[in-house]
């Protein structure tokens, strides 16, 4: 019998990071071809050494992992005709990770993007079902589809006539339709995970995003109030978490034909003034001696009237309140029950938020929040 041949787009992204070397851990036999996209082969192989180095994959499970240069969004996935046919002819597993994650787009943009590039995924899947190897297509959607919806999101739900804050969940909406419909023609499984953040233990992880903006500022003395609705759970699941149940579900049989959120869920979430005291008790600021203060929006706007107003609107934190104020101000249920019951009974666990958020700033600063030193 052949080895199973694995194919992954997005793999030198954030969840990417995290699931390459959990794959080759869980499937020994496995081969994996990784798509990267690159201007030239030597950037293809800078990006691949880059990704082996974070994730300490061994000199032997390198041998398993061939490398392509490729483009999700183009024409047979930028890859050549022969590399695609023979892809094609013996892929037994896709994991379709890639995303273009800003907020800021054109819709019109995001959907070349992220719903194209699916529909070239799903184009793909379709050639290689003939050749009788296909077991499953692992598709990572995000559970922000839910968009303005302030009632609880189920798995089994996608377009309840939700609006959107973004064009990146309203593309992520549009792109997870079609492979709910290519259901019919294949085994698929969907993955929807919320805002990934550090692993639990070491707090690692390859991009920093998302609440990792606002304390690089607090860092460096940019900020000393947060705009937030301090009550609100922001919904913060660490990339081991993600990573591990994806692995797991991808070979869990009754998981074909399924949606998961991979959340923490409402009951498991902090406040986010309480998060950012829980950072503030074991992290050191550089520039800062008190951690931020969490304040109500309304108190905020008061703040930057008159003078301070033009300075505010050319800031970095303006910045930053454009695109992730929803995600401050706006508290989402995500229902996470079955997945997590089904998780927790092979042993993969999500850790109470209070005990990574220590691990996961601290790294971030280790790491100067992704920005090189100088």
């Amino acid at each position: 019998m052949n080895s199973p041949v694995i194919f992954i787009t997005g793999g030198t992204g954030g969840l990417g990071a995290g699931v390459l070397p959990r794959l080759l851990k869980a499937r020994p036999t496995a081969h994996i071809a990784l798509l990267i996209r690159a201007a030239d082969s030597t950037e293809v192989q800078a990006k691949w050494e880059s990704l082996r180095s974070f994730c300490e994959v061994s000199a032997a499970d390198c041998a398993r992992v061939s490398v392509f240069r490729g483009d999700v969004t183009a024409e047979h996935l930028g890859l050549t005709p022969v590399d695609y046919s023979r892809l094609c002819a013996s892929v037994t597993d896709v994991f379709h990770l890639a995303a273009d994650l800003r907020f800021d787009l054109p819709i019109e943009q995001s959907r070349a993007l992220n719903v194209d590039s699916t529909r070239r995924i799903l184009e793909f899947t379709r050639y290689a079902l003939p050749a009788g190897n296909f077991k499953r297509l692992n598709y990572v959607s995000t559970a922000y589809i839910s968009g303005d919806l302030r009632d609880t999101f189920h798995e089994h739900e996608i377009n309840k006539g939700q609006g959107f804050f973004n064009a990146y969940e309203q593309s992520k909406l549009e792109a997870e339709l079609l492979v709910e419909c290519f259901k019919r023609e294949a085994p698929v499984t969907i993955y929807r995970p919320s805002m990934i953040v550090g692993e639990s233990q070491s707090g690692k992880i390859r991009n920093f995003f998302g609440i990792y903006e606002f304390l690089k500022l607090a860092d460096r003395g940019k900020i000393r109030l947060i705009p937030a609705e301090p009550s609100a759970r922001p919904d913060l699941v660490p990339l081991d978490y993600v990573a591990d149940g994806l692995v797991f579900l991808s070979e869990f049989p009754g998981a074909v034909g399924r949606t998961y959120h991979l959340v923490a869920g409402v009951e498991r979430s902090l406040p986010i003034e309480e998060i950012i005291a829980t950072i503030g008790k074991t992290v050191t600021f550089d520039r800062l001696k008190e951690v931020p203060e969490v304040v109500p929006y309304a108190s905020f706007a008061k703040l930057v009237t008159g003078g301070r107003l033009r300075s505010f609107q050319n800031s970095p934190l303006n910045i930053l309140l454009k695109s992730y104020m929803p995600y401050l101000s706006f508290e989402r249920k995500f229902d996470v029950c079955e997945t997590a019951r089904l998780l927790e009974r092979h042993a993969i666990i999500m850790p109470s938020l209070a005990s990574i958020l220590p691990p996961m700033c601290q790294f971030a600063k280790n790491n100067h929040f992704g920005v090189q030193s100088r």
